[in-house]
Parts: structure tokens; sequence; C-alpha cells
């Protein structure tokens, strides 16, 4: 009886240590996963300051476009109605050629 019991305390402990061991190994598994996920996210922040000063460079450039696209509209109203008014001369020469 008493090596079943011995038998019994030797499989239970051989099941834990298997069990320890197997969360060793997941814990080392997920230390080596977490540092390669730290390692991009420090890449991460270095590109995007990078984008950001990319950003602040080109700033300058955007709100010149920004710039040049209000005076094209405001040029294109201005040739709408140049256009409208020489449509209303044109009429009004040839009424009065009629």
């Amino acid at each position: 009886m008493f090596s079943k019991v011995g038998e019994y305390l030797k499989g239970e402990l051989l099941a834990t240590t298997e069990d320890y061991k197997l969360l060793e190994t997941m814990n080392k598994v997920t230390r080596d996963r977490y540092k390669e996920m730290s390692g991009m996210a420090q890449n991460l922040v270095v590109e995007m300051a990078k984008l950001q000063r990319i950003y602040t460079d080109f700033e300058p450039y955007v709100q010149q476009i920004d710039e040049i696209c209000d005076q094209v509209d405001f040029l294109e109203k201005v040739a709408i109605e140049l256009d409208d008014y020489s449509k209303e001369l044109e009429t009004r020469l040839k009424k009065l050629t009629k």
C-alpha cells in the first residue's frame, strides 16, 4: 500500500513539475514576444518623430498650396463673371446692330 501511495505521490509531483516547466517555457516565450513588441514600439516612436519633423518641414508649403487654391478659386469666379459680362455685351451689340 505504501508503494502505491508513493507511486501516486511521485506521479503527482512529476505532473506538477511538468506543469511548472510548461509555465516556465510559456513565460520565456511571452517575455521574448514582449521584448520584440517593445522594440517594434520604440521603432514606431522613432518613425513617428521623423514623420512629425517632415510634416513640420512641409507645413509652409501646404499653406502656400492652400493660398494658391484660394487664389485660383477667386480667379475662376472672376473669369466666370467676365465671361457672363462679355456674353451680355455681345447680346447688347447684336441687338444694336439689328
